[in-house]
């Protein structure tokens, strides 16, 4: 029983003995068993120190750049994509660091870049109007819309042209419908009014100069008769012409709605001013005082006036305004070219249409 006993105790010697050298190989070879803890089951004050180690490592532009080492045969790594945000705008730019800078998406100005930018932006809000304008059944609110499309200048040609004609068709439905009331007011004919007597009451009640032939457009009036107890219908707001040089167009406006458009001619070597003038003189078939000349006769083959005047008012610091208008021509050609002395050339059918409209007063708005 002894002898059993002493031979036990020296097996369990020998086997402590081999654990011990067995786990002194495993830590020194690296093969030692790791324990695998949950987060869940890690001690919050060492994730927490984990937590607080991460943060306080450099990142982004604290980080000094090390040059990699390369490898025969392999591409070197791509450069990091940097993520700005501007603050000012909330937007991110992105780019790649190093000589990728100034590359497509980089946040920084090229020659023309921004311009181009800005121009679809204004194309992509033209548009907007023109898809907002079709959605709506208003015929007023149609033509606010697409004014606005059409004054921004941004849409394509093709665009443009389909654009106007949407807005003239919803004008005949709208401004020029003698039933609706939108942008103008209701004068009742008395006994013995004609035309201009309404057009002299209505611009004294609306304090905005009518001509008869703006009065006619908007009742669709084919003639002066007129009848006692009618209601006519006068606009209690200011007509008004635009002239785009660069566009060699002319656009009328009844308050803010485009009405119509023309192509004109202009000065040569850039002579028509610009700046904002009134409509002073009316003269149907004026005569033309050719320099050096005199006065030209209506008929006269030399006259380059053609068959309406619409002469502006003398301005402060410029009374040579006075010198210039909107007229007609006989040299169809001219249009849409910088070949007169500075007037504002129109087709003499056009202009004449435009004549009916425009009152002493109206402005006139000229810009490159």
């Amino acid at each position: 029983m002894r002898t059993w006993l002493v031979a036990l105790l020296l097996i369990g010697v020998a086997t402590a003995g081999a654990m011990q050298m067995w786990r002194r190989d495993g830590d020194a070879s690296g093969d030692a068993p790791v324990a695998l803890l949950a987060d869940s089951d890690r001690d919050p004050e060492d994730a927490g120190a984990a937590s607080d180690d991460a943060a306080e490592r450099p990142t982004g532009d604290d980080v000094a750049e090390t040059p990699a080492e390369s490898v025969e045969g392999e591409s070197e790594a791509p450069a990091p994509l940097v993520v700005d945000l501007d603050e000012s705008t909330g937007e991110r730019t992105a780019s790649a660091s190093g000589s990728l800078a100034g590359e497509v998406g980089d946040g920084v100005d090229r020659p023309g870049g921004a311009v181009a930018l800005a121009e679809g932006e204004a194309r992509q809000k033209a548009v907007a109007l023109v898809d907002q304008a079709a959605r709506s059944n208003d015929p007023i609110e149609q033509a606010r819309l697409l004014t606005a499309a059409l004054k921004a200048g941004a849409l394509d040609k093709a665009a443009d042209e389909k654009a106007y004609a949407a807005l003239l068709e919803a004008n005949a439905r709208g401004l020029l419908n003698p039933r609706l009331d939108a942008l103008c007011m209701r004068i009742e004919v008395k006994r013995g009014d004609s035309l201009w007597a309404i057009c002299k009451r209505a611009e004294k009640e609306g304090q905005v100069p009518v001509t008869p032939g703006l009065v006619r457009l908007l009742n669709g009036l084919k003639g002066d008769n007129i009848y006692p107890g009618a209601k006519l219908k006068i606009p209690n707001v200011p007509v008004s012409i635009l002239v785009e040089k660069s566009k060699f167009r002319l656009s009328v406006f009844v308050g803010e709605l485009l009405l119509r458009r023309y192509h004109v001619g202009l000065g040569k070597n850039n002579k028509t001013p610009e700046g904002e003038f009134q409509i002073k003189t009316r003269l149907i078939d004026p005569p033309w005082f050719k320099p050096g000349v005199g006065a030209l006769p209506p008929e006269h083959p030399e006259n380059i006036l053609g068959t309406r005047w619409l002469g502006f008012a003398e301005k402060e610091g410029f009374p040579e305004a006075a010198t210039f208008g909107i007229h007609g021509t006989r040299e169809d050609d001219s249009i849409g070219t910088e070949s007169s002395n500075g007037c504002v050339r129109m087709h003499n059918p056009e202009v004449e249409e435009l004549f009916e409209w425009i009152s002493e007063g109206v402005n006139v708005v000229i810009r490159a």
